[in-house]
């Protein structure tokens, strides 16, 4: 169903709220989900979700060698088998190459990326006309939410009991 987003990967150790350590959060964004080729899809995604997470970020469209630690990875019409760890690691993504115009739903994969290692992700479909279609914000904005929830429901701490590689409190 287009604009509903998939569960979202949490890695165990990743802490809602550390990417506060950096004034702005790098948007690299490849591919496009409208019709027109002319559109500045990276400003469209950034204007999207700010203001749409838990934690107060600041996106910005950015390129892939950003020199910060952390960053935001948005790939429209990707690969489907694409696992979401290469999103953070490929040095060239699929959609750096052109695509053909699509009448159907776009998709679309989201990484939180600290380095080449990969924190959070989701992926849903998109269809939209124009960056200020509704449909599109709305997608961008519970991606934003997803990539930066509020607590971690896969925390490796578990409520304070630290679950370690020998179990429970190692």
């Amino acid at each position: 169903m287009p604009g509903a987003i998939s569960p979202p990967y949490y890695r165990g150790s990743y802490q809602p709220g550390e990417t506060g350590v950096q004034a702005t959060m790098p948007v690299v964004v490849r591919g496009n989900p409208f019709p027109s080729p002319d559109v500045d899809v990276a400003a469209a995604v950034v204007d999207a979700m700010q203001g749409n997470t838990w934690w107060r970020t600041v996106f910005v469209p950015a390129t892939v060698d950003t020199q910060t630690s952390y960053r935001v990875v948005v790939l429209f019409s990707g690969p489907i088998t694409m696992p979401y760890p290469d999103l953070c690691s490929a040095a060239v993504l699929p959609s750096d190459q052109p695509q053909p115009a699509s009448t159907g739903p776009t998709p679309v994969s989201a990484a939180l990326c600290k380095w080449e290692v990969l924190l959070a992700a989701t992926s849903s479909t998109i269809v939209a006309t124009s960056p200020d279609d509704p449909r599109f914000r709305t997608v961008m904005a519970r991606i934003a939410r997803a990539l930066f929830p509020l607590r971690n429901p896969d925390d490796a701490q578990r409520g304070g009991l630290r679950v370690g590689w020998l179990g429970p409190g190692f």
